[in-house]
């Protein structure tokens, strides 16, 4: 009987993501130590309401940055560089954090 609640759940993600409309990816960059590493940032339209997500490439791993917030690209490229195994051995640094979009 517990797990039902649990597939339902994974069922109403899936739904909700399914949901969302890729509207927009950008590409850029981040300067951190005198090296280059690229960002991409991919943006959404969910129930329409604009979000974003970006990402910095370290070494092979996607880690999650907020460009409106100082730092924190900057930060999340010494994060990547920490990295010592998969980027499953840390799930909190690839985890899809959304930020929303100023209205247009």
């Amino acid at each position: 009987m517990t797990r039902r609640p649990v597939i339902l759940a994974v069922l109403a993600s899936g739904l909700l993501a399914a949901c969302a409309t890729v509207q927009n990816q950008t590409t850029g960059s981040v300067t951190v130590d005198g090296a280059s590493y690229r960002t991409v940032t991919t943006e959404i339209l969910q129930d329409g309401q604009p979000f974003a997500k970006t990402d910095v490439l370290v070494a092979g791993h996607r880690v999650g940055c907020n460009p409106n917030l100082a730092g924190s690209c900057e930060e999340a490229v010494r994060r990547g560089l920490r990295i010592t195994g998969r980027p499953s051995d840390n799930p909190g640094l690839n985890a899809n954090t959304y930020y929303a979009l100023p209205p247009a």
